[in-house]
Formats: structure tokens, sequence, C-alpha cells
């Protein structure tokens, strides 16, 4: 993100903007809240005046990205009209966002790696968000299955479970290797999931 877009909107809106860049490219623990403050262009008042911690804008941070990507993978999928389709594209849609973010991967999971405790309010939202996208995959695999009588002896939750492990791993192993490799391995697991041969 260019100086000039943070520096766009509010004093609370820049210190957020400048973060969410920070946290998400360079980490959690290696970004100083003197380096925010530097880069969203305000005073060290005003930020203590919008944020008492660096916590306390870890987890606006995390929320904004929470309300955003779950908005967004949402409304992507509610534009493929065909469940077999959008069962198959949601794993795309999570490949190109890998490819798009140049493999830097979960900022959920990225920054739950750098706070160790796990009732930290941070941890904390982390599982919120991955409960939200388990959600948003049950929903997938349910209009799946309800959608043609040969999928009526699958188990939505099984099913739902099994794709979100896989989606994970995938994620995890794409940011790992940089490199897409493991989404094509993850197409082939949610295919067989439905029966199908692969």
């Amino acid at each position: 993100m260019s100086k000039s877009t943070i520096q766009r909107g509010t004093a609370r809106d820049r210190i957020l903007a400048a973060a969410s860049d920070l946290f998400y490219r360079q980490g959690y623990n290696a970004t100083g809240i003197q380096q925010i403050i530097d880069e969203a262009g305000v005073s060290k008042g005003t930020f203590y005046t919008h944020f008492k911690t660096k916590d306390d804008l870890g987890l606006a941070y995390l929320n904004q990205r929470n309300h955003e990507e779950s908005t967004g993978l949402r409304q992507m999928l509610a534009e493929i009209k065909d469940p077999y389709q959008r069962y198959l594209n949601f794993n795309t849609i999570m490949k190109e966002w890998m490819k798009s973010s140049g493999y830097r991967g979960c900022a959920f999971s990225n920054m739950s790696a750098e706070v160790p405790d796990g009732n930290s309010p941070i941890r904390k939202m982390a599982k919120f968000h991955y409960e939200g996208f388990r959600a948003i995959i049950r929903d997938v695999v349910e209009d799946l299955l309800k959608s043609d009588a040969k999928y009526k002896g699958l188990n939505v939750q099984y099913v739902a479970d099994q794709y979100m492990i896989t989606q994970v791993g995938a994620l995890l192993n794409s940011e790992i290797y940089q490199d897409e490799w493991p989404y094509v391995h993850a197409e082939k697991a949610i295919r067989a999931l439905i029966g199908e041969k692969v």
C-alpha cells in the first residue's frame, strides 16, 4: 500500500490503514507503534486517543479484515448460481486470492502464530474468523448436497469439515512453498469427498 493511499481519511482510518499494511506485510511483532505513527502521519497523542494499546489496534485490524474477507467471499460465491460449480470454485477463489497476496497467507493464522496466549482477544478473533470461514464452506456444501439426489447419502457436516481442513492445509502449504500446487491437490480431495474418482 502506498503512503498516499494510507494518508486518506480520518486519523483513525489512517492509523488502521498503516497498521493493516504493516501487520500483514512484515508481521505483527515486527511492527512497532512508532512505525505505524510515522506511516499514518499522526502524532503519538492522536494514536493513543484512538487505540490504547497495540493489541487494541491489532484487534481492530482483524475485525475490519474479517468483515471485508467474509463479505467479499460471500459475494463472489453468490454470483456462482450452479451449486456444483460453487462447490469447486470455492477452492479456485482461494487459490487466486493466495496468488494475488504474493503467497503471504492468512492474516489471522499469521498473527495468531505471533500471539502465544490462547486467551488473547487476538487469538479469539482468529478463531471467530475461522468459524465464519467454516460456516461459509458448510453453506456451499449444503447447497450442493440438496441440489442432486446422488449426494443424499453424504453427511453435510463431515464433508464441510473435511473441506475446511483441506482448505487450511492448502493455504498453509501454498504460503510455505510459495506456489499454487497445494490447491491442485485440494481440488482432487474435495472432488473425492463427494464421490468423484480422481
